[in-house]
């Protein structure tokens, strides 16, 4: 069924909107080029719960990531999820998998996409370049934007009830992303770190680290928190009380610079936190994109 219904789903992302600048970067976009999907055959990750490897395209560039399909013929809530960058392992779209079939028993399909540090030498190549790294950062905005468009275009997928859950350089990326996109409904961000520029260059020695962390402050995340907009579901903030990597004042400031409805929670856990903290944002997430507007709280 879904295979069968993307053809003709895709060729709506012309109506995808597109918003005014951030606060000191551009993330438009053409809405109007279609992504043209493929799909791998349907596997079992759970009785019930089907998935499908997905591609497609954002701007020449390629997306990979899974497809995990809600239960029921019903209008479905809809995530997508950005994995962190951590553990080899899960450094990629696997890292929420067991999530998202967890998700799709009560009805809700998610896409998992695969971000560019999944891919091996990633990280050792970023902080060169400040003016590569400023265009990686805006492209990979728009490829999420894209992943967005994507999401809202599978089958049968309720766009009143979005949901966008990031860790680590998901969470950070998320928030760039909720400046400029206020389709979800809720978001979450797990463990972000207030700096890009700062990431891009954690324990790197560069002679021009100065100059380079002035050009990537454009990228300093509390003011694009200051800047997103949700409808009705607002955001949640995971954090760690032993995170070796975000302190707690920074974490602190993030949370602050946010506006409107939000929560932080804070867990006995390290940087990759724990079944705790999943099982904090399903609740969270389950009030918030499950019911219909109306409906809510």
């Amino acid at each position: 069924m879904l295979r069968a219904l993307i053809v003709v789903a895709w060729l709506g992302l012309a109506d995808a909107a597109v918003a005014q600048p951030p606060v000191a970067q551009s993330f438009d976009y053409d809405a109007s080029k279609p992504v043209t999907p493929t799909f791998g055959a349907p596997v079992a990750l759970a009785p019930g719960v089907k998935a499908y490897a997905i591609s497609f395209g954002s701007h020449g560039r390629h997306i990979t990531g899974e497809v995990v399909e809600g239960k029921g013929d019903v209008w479905h809530p809809a995530i997508l999820y950005v994995h962190w960058l951590g553990d080899p392992k899960t450094t990629n779209h696997t890292e929420f998998e067991a999530e998202a079939a967890q998700f799709a028993d009560v009805g809700v399909t998610s896409l998992l996409i695969d971000a560019p540090w999944s891919q091996p030498g990633w990280f050792e190549g970023m902080g060169a370049s400040a003016d590569a790294d400023i265009r990686f950062t805006q492209n990979t905005v728009v490829d999420l934007r894209r992943s967005l468009d994507m999401l809202e275009h599978l089958p049968n997928v309720d766009r009143e009830r979005i949901g966008y859950v990031g860790h680590d350089f998901g969470a950070m990326f998320g928030i760039l992303l909720a400046s400029v996109d206020h389709r979800p409904a809720a978001w979450v961000f797990m463990t972000p770190n207030t700096s890009l520029g700062a990431w891009y260059l954690w324990e790197k020695k560069t002679p021009d680290r100065d100059a380079y962390l002035a050009k990537l402050s454009a990228f300093d995340l509390a003011p694009y928190a200051s800047r997103i907009q949700t409808k009705g579901g607002g955001v949640e903030f995971e954090f760690s009380n032993k995170d070796e990597y975000v302190t707690h004042a920074d974490a602190q400031a993030l949370f602050d610079a946010t506006p409107g409805s939000k929560d932080i929670q804070w867990f006995n856990a390290g940087h990759a936190l724990d079944e705790n903290a999943q099982s904090d944002r399903f609740v969270w997430l389950e009030s918030r994109i499950l019911e219909p507007p109306s409906r809510r709280f």
